[in-house]
């Protein structure tokens, strides 16, 4: 006979497991596929994949924005530029304000740049292919800016779904090394029981930090405070350009010379190109100590006309609350710890999806002996 405490635990872990545990794979496997985005993105648009001639070398920053505009004559506003990391890469550029996806809350166009004949290969609005329709999918549930709100909650849900497998399993303390002992016992009932609670301990850890990182990344605004009372967050300073007169906009490739000098031997990975007349170049770099790998948060601000260096921010010397939020992301998807740290995320998005098959199993096996037991006692 279960106790009344123990009862209500089983409940509480048997419900939230049934209403939120196929919401929990959901997110998971979708976030799974997402560690590899850009390399399943490629796989799939064969376009993107880039083949460099033996004779040819990469053309600058500014012909491959001058080739965007050409493309694109009617794109007036800033785009804004994924530096390749490959020789076999194509610069991905993105404009957010394209008419045609305006009413949306987030489409921009997705252009594609061969680095060498300046041919713009794919053009794209975010949401129409398939990676992109999986990161709405697993960041909003296809519902726009509100629907961050319903993943953070569901996260948050299933953590304390976890919270309670972890209070039912825990043993006493001189069972501690039987229970985490890994073991293929006889009977069908019990290899489905072992595969539901050894992997979910085992995996409780990595999990955790999956689980907390997402619903800070949906949802920054309910933490911001708390982190605030821990030292200043860090605001984006308001820039422009002044223009002197007989100046003309200074290329690109300048800009990020300019750049440059303040974060040397730093990777450049993002280039936004100024909006209008008085907007700037904005950079953002990776510093080797960074967590961060596609998204660092070294940035520079640069004057479109003079190439002034008009503003910058350095992580690296940045206080708690800044650094804080500057791994989540990189912990989210595993890039901080290189490779490796992407393959544990990859894996670890698998186990939700077996907790919830072998959970199902359980409860169908239980429910089974209970309608048994039943008859038995009623004289069937």
């Amino acid at each position: 006979m279960l106790s009344a405490a123990r009862r209500f635990w089983v409940l509480c872990h048997l419900y939230l497991g049934l209403g939120i545990g196929g919401v929990f794979a959901l997110l998971s496997l979708t976030g799974s596929m997402l560690v590899f985005y850009i390399e399943i993105d490629h796989w799939l648009t064969p376009e993107l994949r880039i083949e460099m001639p033996a004779d040819r070398q990469s053309a600058s920053l500014q012909d491959m924005v001058n080739a965007l505009h050409k493309a694109h004559p009617q794109r007036q506003y800033s785009w804004r530029l994924e530096i390749p990391q490959q020789a076999s890469a194509a610069l991905i550029a993105r404009y957010y304000r394209a008419e045609e996806t305006a009413h949306l809350d987030f489409a921009p166009l997705i252009s594609a740049v061969n680095p060498y004949t300046l041919e713009v290969v794919s053009n794209r609005f975010w949401g129409q292919y398939p990676m992109t329709w999986l990161l709405d999918l697993h960041y909003t549930f296809l519902l726009g800016a509100d629907g961050t709100t319903l993943v953070a909650i569901a996260g948050l849900l299933c953590m304390l779904s976890m919270l309670t497998g972890i209070v039912l399993w825990w043993p006493s303390a001189d069972r501690w090394r039987k229970s985490l002992s890994w073991r293929w016992r006889r009977g069908f009932a019990r290899q489905i029981y072992d595969l539901h609670v050894l992997p979910g301990i085992y995996g409780f850890l990595f999990l955790s930090v999956l689980i907390v990182t997402g619903v800070i990344l949906a949802r920054p605004d309910w933490f911001t405070p708390m982190l605030e009372k821990t030292g200043t967050l860090y605001q984006v300073p308001t820039v422009r350009s002044s223009l002197a007169a007989g100046q003309q906009r200074i290329s690109a490739d300048v800009a990020l010379a300019a750049a440059q000098a303040v974060f040397p031997g730093a990777n450049v990975r993002w280039l936004h190109t100024p909006d209008d007349d008085e907007g700037v170049y904005f950079l953002r770099f990776e510093q080797a100590a960074e967590p961060g790998r596609r998204f660092p948060v070294s940035r520079v601000w640069v004057n479109q006309y003079s190439g002034d260096v008009l503003a910058s921010y350095d992580p690296l010397s940045a206080g708690f609350a800044d650094t804080f939020m500057a791994w989540q992301h990189p912990l989210h998807n595993g890039e901080a710890f290189g490779l490796f740290g992407r393959l544990l995320v990859t894996l670890s998005g698998l186990l939700p999806a077996l907790l919830l098959a072998t959970g199902i199993v359980r409860w169908r096996q239980k429910r089974k002996v209970s309608r048994e037991k039943t008859k038995t006692v009623s004289g069937f």
